[in-house]
């Protein structure tokens, strides 16, 4: 034992040194990759909800309003029935108005070929970095890869509090593979296939290497296979960064920066300033670690940071392995004299106690049959007071329209529209939704904001909103 006490304790310094100085360093990269990520949704006239994954690009160091997702999130899918009529980036959550910014498509392929979408906020803002992309030529097959994203999955699984759909990057997931093979075709797209796992709401989200640079968009999952995914490679989008004049950086490996890529036909637009995070219609800036950008393995210079720390992590692990060491030694020594003492001490009978009464078996009590409770527009004041709609079968309009209006208010009521707004229910969110229908005088909610025409307001059972006034006030419940 005393041999082999010295062998074990080498091996496990060495290995362990090993191990958490190469994680260390590459795992800040990926993290910080995750400061470029948004989330992509697209809302149809049934308030039916697609929802993605998407990265910013644009110059380094200004603020962002171009991202990259899939064609198949923000395009309508006939077969399902699913006609998209607004796509939006959200910031934050789907609670906060001022964190979801109307996009426009400004370019969307054909028949998914190949599946890649280019977006628009219109605005410039600061609360994401661009993404530092790396072309196919610096990557091997088995190099480490993170996928980065909101998958749906996930979205059940609340880690915002009261938040709905949580879109901050550390709200995203990142989950590790390798490349296991450089290159396959999909619809005619070249793509790397990856062990990564992609599921629905990672769509559109970056694949990232261990250095925080994005090689890839995920796309696809094989159906019938484990571990067999796909994401295209990024150079697709290099000639549709030209044709639209759309900015993105590249990583320049050689420099340990980032290259800027506005593209030459047009001279560079001036961005307006950033956005004040004080501003009511802004939430937060957004910020990531400010660091200079990880060079290649090759070129990598240790910083004095990545020097020390092998040495703490060593001086850690010596500490706590000599621990084990003499907790192990004292705890034979103290078992051997135990041993001793029960040879020399005569026995002793243990003492008796009463035997404890018998535990009552309590009968069984069958639980009553689970009620199933329905979504329900209800009203709270004015024409439609304690007025209940129920609302899990579609949308429901409200106006003075009497030929497109289900709830229809008399045309002599103040400052209600005749398509006044849009209330529904989704049954996969669990989320009511009103958007506002470009009234005259606007629709609220119940603490006064007022909603932004077109765009969907997403909001919880007891949650309430009012038209025009205070006096048409409605409130959503579960019956």
């Amino acid at each position: 034992m005393k041999n082999k006490l010295p062998l074990f304790f080498a091996v496990l310094v060495v290995f362990g040194s090993i191990f958490y100085t190469h994680t260390w360093a590459a795992n800040e990269a990926v993290l910080a990759a995750k400061n470029n990520v948004v989330r992509v949704i697209a809302l149809d006239e049934n308030g039916n909800l697609g929802r993605g994954t998407g990265f910013a690009v644009g110059n380094p160091g200004e603020p962002v309003r171009y991202f990259v997702t899939n064609s198949h999130v923000v395009v309508a899918d006939p077969a399902a029935g699913f006609y998209p009529e607004v796509i939006a980036v959200i910031f934050e959550d789907a609670t906060k108005d001022e964190t979801i910014f109307p996009a426009q498509v400004i370019y969307s392929s054909e028949n998914l070929m190949p599946d890649v979408a280019i977006i628009d906020i219109g605005t410039p803002v600061n609360y994401r970095q661009p993404a530092k992309l790396l072309p196919q030529g610096n990557v091997r097959e088995t190099d480490d890869v993170y996928a980065i994203g909101f998958p749906a999955s996930a979205d059940d699984i609340s880690d915002g509090g009261n938040e709905t759909l949580p879109s901050r990057p550390e709200n995203a997931t990142t989950s590790k593979g390798i490349i296991t093979k450089l290159k396959i075709s999909n619809t005619g797209t070249d793509c790397y296939q990856i062990d990564a796992v992609i599921n629905p709401g990672n769509s559109g989200g970056p694949l990232v290497t261990e250095d925080g640079y994005v090689i890839g968009i995920n796309t696809f999952k094989a159906i019938n296979g484990d571990g067999t995914n796909g994401a295209i490679y990024i150079d697709t989008l290099f000639p549709l960064f030209e044709q639209y004049n759309v900015p993105y950086t590249l990583a320049d490996l050689n420099q340990k920066e980032e290259t800027p890529n506005t593209p030459s036909n047009t001279p560079e637009p001036q961005q307006p300033p950033a956005a004040n995070p004080s501003s009511p219609n802004q939430p937060p800036a957004i910020e990531g670690p400010k660091e200079t950008p990880p060079a290649s393995k090759e070129s990598r210079d240790p910083t004095v940071g990545e020097a020390v720390l092998p040495f703490i992590i060593l001086i850690a692990i010596i500490g706590a392995a000599g621990l084990v060491i003499i907790v192990i030694v004292v705890a034979v020594k103290k078992n051997s004299r135990s041993a001793y003492r029960e040879r020399e001490m005569p026995s002793q009978a243990p003492p008796s106690y009463p035997p404890s009464p018998q535990t009552p078996v309590m009968p069984q009590v069958q639980a009553p049959p689970p009620v199933t409770a329905h979504p329900m527009l209800v009203g709270v004041s004015g024409e439609y007071a304690n007025k209940k709609f129920p609302l899990k079968y579609g949308k429901i309009t409200i106006g003075r329209d009497a030929v497109s209006c289900n709830v229809i208010f008399n045309n002599s009521t103040p400052g209600i529209s005749g398509r006044h707004c849009e209330v529904s229910y989704n049954q996969e969110t669990k989320c009511f939704a009103v958007i506002d229908l470009g009234s005259t005088y606007g629709t609220f909610t119940e603490n006064g904001q007022k909603l932004t025409p077109g765009m969907p307001n997403m909001m919880r059972t007891g949650d309430g909103f009012y038209l025009a006034s205070a006096q048409n006030k409605f409130i959503f419940m579960m019956e």
